[in-house]
């Protein structure tokens, strides 16, 4: 699969649909993808962890997804591939359960954030890293 933002730039991507799951490596490979493709272009590129979903309910939080958002969290945590990275998911955990939302943050679905999770979401900004 690809996407076209103009007629000379064209990303192609590793693509995951409900009957296909992605690998913690197919997560990476589309960030390093699109990360290279941003660089090449002379754009910094920013990246933000992949927040808490545990309790979104036994489809969406499965054992294996909530596996692969840990790893993949981990490699943007320590990764060279972004010029800054937000670490949301730290952010907005629960400290007694990291795979869910802080109770006091979550909307009430177990995968959204509330108004009160959006200001920590946005506290986890570091806003010189912002500055063009």
């Amino acid at each position: 699969m690809s996407w076209s933002t103009s007629a000379s730039t064209t990303w192609h991507y590793p693509t995951c649909s409900a009957n296909l799951r992605c690998t913690a490596g197919d997560l990476v490979d589309g960030f390093r993808a699109l990360a290279d493709s941003a660089h090449r272009a002379g754009l910094r590129i920013l990246a933000a962890t992949i927040g808490p979903f545990a309790g979104a309910g036994p489809e969406i939080g499965t054992p294996e997804g909530l596996a692969v958002r840990r790893e993949v969290n981990d490699w943007i945590r320590t990764a060279d591939t972004f010029d800054a990275v937000f670490d949301v998911a730290r952010v907005v955990a629960n400290p007694h359960s990291l795979d869910h939302i802080h109770p006091a943050l979550d909307s009430g679905d177990g995968m959204h954030l509330n108004d009160r999770g959006a200001e920590a979401m946005a506290g986890a900004v570091d806003l010189d890293d912002l500055a063009l």
